[in-house]
């Protein structure tokens, strides 16, 4: 009777131990990723001065390659650029999915004409840095006559605690950072916005998760 009672009794709570571990190891492998990211910012700067380029200036290959080859790949311990073109992800796609299980409409791959850039790191973890935004033209009619990358100084990047292993989701193990060579500082998603849109997001795309952990002491509560 008494070990059929400690069956039951572990059978519920076994569960729940389980999910506990693995946010901790999640927000663990966050924490890391987050500290290693301003460090970069950090030493990059300190090493190699200003990034000099424009922001708003027209994205080329050899200046992106030598923005990373500079100011990125040298601080990441075991850095490896992932030159797959389209890496298998999720649905034979490479892009991450959302907190609420769609596709993102953003494809996470290595292509230096445009500003992107994949690559994992010694301890397995992923990134995907985007330096870029679009600068677009129009004619008096309305007629969009130029839809160029340009450089921004607010870099997107996503951070994959465990690699390209599933569930490559925001927001589970995919994160989203801003990374800001001008301020010198690391942001997370959502950053400096109100409590409830953070909530509400979070529950969505997923992007501001990252923002909620950080609020609540490094704590996964959703």
């Amino acid at each position: 009777i008494t070990l059929g009672i400690i069956g039951v009794v572990a059978s519920l709570t076994l569960p729940s131990v389980i999910q506990n571990y693995k946010k901790q190891v999640t927000v663990n492998q966050l924490k890391k990723a987050y500290s290693t990211l301003g460090q970069v910012v950090q030493k990059s700067i300190a090493d190699n001065g200003p990034v000099e380029f424009q922001s708003g200036s027209k994205v080329t290959e050899s200046g992106v390659k030598e923005l990373f080859g500079t100011y990125w790949m040298p601080y990441f311990k075991g850095a490896q650029i992932i030159t797959v073109r389209n890496p298998k992800l999720n649905d034979n796609k490479s892009m991450y999915k959302c907190y609420n299980g769609l596709l993102q409409d953003i494809s996470i791959y290595t292509d230096f004409r445009y500003g992107r850039v994949f690559f994992s790191t010694a301890d397995g973890t992923t990134y995907y840095v985007n330096i870029m935004t679009w600068h677009d033209e129009y004619d008096e009619e309305g007629n969009r006559v130029k839809h160029d990358p340009v450089y921004t100084s607010r870099q997107n990047v996503y951070v994959d605690v465990n690699g390209t292993k599933p569930p490559n989701t925001i927001g589970k193990d995919v994160f989203f950072f801003y990374v800001d060579f001008d301020k010198n500082a690391v942001r997370p998603w959502g950053y400096g916005a109100s409590q409830s849109y953070i909530k509400a997001q979070c529950k969505v795309a997923g992007y501001s998760c990252i923002d909620m952990i950080m609020r609540d002491g490094w704590k996964i509560n959703y």
